[in-house]
């Protein structure tokens, strides 16, 4: 390889990495804050501002990291599998009830005059589709209400799994400042959350806690 390829390798990868560089630092800085709130905020327009989706965030933090995202991924394998036999009983049942509407067509289609079958086929066929849109516009809303769900849990466990994981954080950097008993009932008070306000209340005595022995804990504003 010539020197002028080696120099174009070098000069390509250490760009690379400077873009990389640039990237990571440009997410740290603007995107990852402007994704969070656009998150939050895509989550208060969905649920209304609802206080109660807020604590539930919080309950759900409480429980700490568990297997909820696998079983809501099971019962979506299990709904998908459930919706496919559906469908195809559907579809065997929608194949013999056209059979008999056809053959019903051609036996009053046997006796009439041409312009009369005419009307008769555009009337069949006005008929059909609008039993069409009706059916996609059904599928279309069951969709809608299934996915927009379903994707309300997904930012629920994001914001319950932020909110768990700034917890302990800020637990294991105050531990070596409080004794065990009071250690262990701040785990409790996190354990019996019920609401938003809960959650709070536990964050703040940490940062006093923190506060009190100079450290300063991250940043993290509740949902």
């Amino acid at each position: 390889m010539k020197a002028s390829n080696w120099k174009k390798v070098v000069v390509g990868a250490a760009a690379t990495i400077l873009l990389g560089s640039v990237g990571s630092g440009l997410w740290e800085v603007a995107l990852r804050p402007a994704g969070q709130w656009a998150v939050r905020s895509l989550l208060t327009v969905i649920t209304l501002g609802s206080s109660a989706v807020k604590d539930d965030v919080y309950r759900e933090a409480a429980k700490g990291l568990h297997e909820t995202s696998a079983l809501e991924v099971l019962s979506l394998a299990i709904l998908f599998q459930g919706l496919a036999l559906f469908l195809f009983a559907g579809r065997h049942f929608a194949e013999k009830s056209a059979s008999r509407e056809v053959q019903r067509i051609k036996d009053r289609l046997s006796d009439l005059q041409n312009e009369a079958k005419i009307e008769l086929l555009e009337g069949v066929i006005a008929k059909l589709d609008r039993r069409v849109t009706r059916a996609m516009v059904l599928a279309l809303v069951l969709g809608l209400l299934c996915v927009g769900y379903q994707f309300t849990g997904l930012l629920v466990q994001q914001e319950a799994n932020l909110a768990f994981t700034y917890f302990r954080q800020s637990l294991t950097a105050c531990r070596p400042y409080v004794d065990d008993r009071e250690a262990r009932a701040l785990e409790a008070r996190f354990a019996l959350i019920r609401e938003r306000a809960d959650y709070i209340a536990i964050i703040d005595d940490l940062q006093r806690t923190a506060a009190a022995n100079h450290l300063e804990l991250p940043k993290f504003a509740p949902f």
